[in-house]
């Protein structure tokens, strides 16, 4: 590309910017900006093929899972998707969780500190 005569940093900025679309301050020399208004030239496509980007109120909401979660284990009757889960929400002691865990695999069901688990079908 042949260089043109008086071209200045702001001349630069303002058609790269208005090219690419992008907020660019300026380059770190006019050869360097000259070099990149090039390839900008040659890489994008039309201005109206350019789509502008919707804003967080413009985008529509993602649809939450119609599928309710799979109850594994109810704890007085209330249903957890895991004794984990079930320990953490009701803050009991991680120490006894393998033995709670193991009982409940061999019997079906298992009492701790005042609550009753049961393996959910």
């Amino acid at each position: 590309m042949p260089k043109k005569k008086n071209r200045t940093m702001a001349s630069l900025v303002k058609e790269y910017n208005k090219v690419t679309g992008k907020k660019v301050e300026k380059f770190a020399s006019i050869a360097i900006g000259e070099r990149r208004l090039a390839a900008a030239k040659m890489s994008v496509p039309p201005k109206a093929a350019v789509k502008p980007r919707k804003t967080v109120a413009e985008r529509p909401a993602k649809a939450k899972s119609a599928a309710p979660k799979k109850v594994k284990v109810t704890v007085n009757g209330k249903g957890y998707t895991s004794v984990q889960g079930a320990f953490t929400t009701l803050r009991l002691p991680f120490k006894a969780l393998q033995r709670l865990r193991k009982e409940l695999k061999e019997k079906g069901a298992a009492e701790f500190e005042g609550y009753k688990f049961k393996v959910a079908k």
